[in-house]
């Protein structure tokens, strides 16, 4: 398989390789998994978005997982180890596993038992399924690209949160991009934007209107390692912002205690504004927006964590700054301007105020593709909605 370097180069001296591969037919693009239902469990296409419900006790969601998505989804949790493959690590698979499950250790009781109950319930190999659950820490490959809207710069009047995740497809991720509705008992609900048999969130908003986005990050100053078995699996400790905060300040004291794994940056918005929290195993920053607009990319721009500035999206992104107000339309072309073709897989806008979620699923790149919006609190409040929620823009 043919490599080539990604657009963006993140820091001196390191080059990110990109996996190059063949267009996907349009009847290759479509959602592979077929509807289906399972207790209060059940996959559906709601306004043209595939959307998986989740609902009860960690035990029932985690067999309502895997009983729905298990079977269909081989090709899917075997992506790490193909990566690994074509990346020329594919000797490091017993490591990625062994770290892999000494993470699991360090998850909540919940957590835990979900994960296992979706590997009982679908039949798939248990080290792939904990790997591909555990690969924020293990790997460093993606993209992505955040841009948070103040209410003063917003033409709504009103936060907005735009977001690309960019990760190398390889055939596979660019198919499998789904929006799962989780109703945990005794936990906030949310909706987390990502892949089937992935428990953990890189992308998400919850019923206050709190949401999440991950970037990787490719270096720290402040001495810490990339990788601290000791900490909280990154993934999980996003969820758990999800299931029980309802703020961006309620989501900082969450971060301070739990210790990270790796460096990462996590945008986080509610209705009020937005915070980027740079993140490692020493520490925990909390960045600022600047004039009412807040850009992200894969690097810390804090001046004890900041090993380098140089990248062509966060200088896309900053580009806002000339708009007096940004709108949809306006967020969408910067979250276009910075995308990173083929790796781009998904794209979002977030409105936490209204609870509105706009989104590009399926077809890389996503951001300049139709985006659908789905009603978060509808989809929240209802077990299974019996209609498209929301329309086309």
């Amino acid at each position: 398989m043919p490599i080539r370097p990604i657009p963006c180069r993140l820091f001196p001296g390191l080059a990110v390789l990109a996996l190059a591969v063949a267009p996907l037919s349009a009847a290759e693009k479509s959602f592979p998994i077929p509807a289906g239902k399972i207790g209060k469990g059940e996959l559906k296409t709601v306004n043209g978005v595939p959307v998986l419900f989740l609902e009860g006790t960690p035990k029932e969601i985690g067999r309502q997982h895997g009983k729905l998505v298990g079977k269909h989804v081989r090709e899917l949790v075997s992506y790490p180890r193909k990566f690994l493959k074509a990346v020329g690590r594919e000797r490091q698979w017993p490591l990625a596993a062994v770290a892999g499950k000494l993470l699991l250790l360090k998850m909540t009781a919940d957590h835990r038992a979900e994960l296992q109950a979706t590997i009982s319930a679908s039949g798939l190999d248990a080290d792939s399924v904990v790997v591909a659950n555990t690969m924020l820490e293990l790997r460093r490959m993606g993209g992505c690209s955040t841009l948070i809207v103040g209410k003063d710069r917003s033409k709504t009047g009103r936060v907005l949160f735009g977001r690309n995740f960019d990760f190398p497809p390889m055939g596979v991720l660019d198919k499998y991009g789904v929006v799962t509705v989780y109703r945990p008992k005794g936990k906030r609900a949310f909706v987390s934007i990502g892949f089937p048999g992935l428990l953990g969130v890189i992308s998400g908003i919850n019923d206050a209107g709190l949401c999440v986005a991950t970037l990787d990050v490719y270096g720290a100053k402040d001495g810490s390692p990339m990788f601290d078995p000791g900490g909280q699996p990154m993934m999980f400790t996003f969820r758990r912002i999800l299931e029980e905060c309802k703020s961006v300040k309620e989501a900082h004291a969450l971060l301070k205690k739990a210790k990270a794994t790796t460096w990462m940056n996590l945008a986080v918005a509610d209705a009020d504004g937005g915070t980027v929290f740079e993140l490692t195993p020493k520490t925990v920053v909390a960045r600022r927006p600047d004039r009412g607009l807040l850009s992200c990319t894969n690097h810390f721009r804090s001046d004890g964590l900041c090993t380098s500035k140089s990248c062509r999206r966060y200088a896309s992104l900053v580009k806002g700054q000339a708009y007096k107000k940004l709108g949809l339309k306006d967020l969408k072309k910067l979250m276009h301007d910075a995308n990173q073709r083929s790796w781009t897989i998904q794209t979002m806008i977030f409105e936490p105020s209204t609870m509105k979620l706009h989104v590009s699923l399926l077809d890389p790149p996503t951001s300049n593709k139709t985006f659908k919006t789905l009603d978060v609190k509808t989809l929240l409040a209802v077990r299974r909605p019996s209609k498209a929620v929301g329309q086309k823009h």
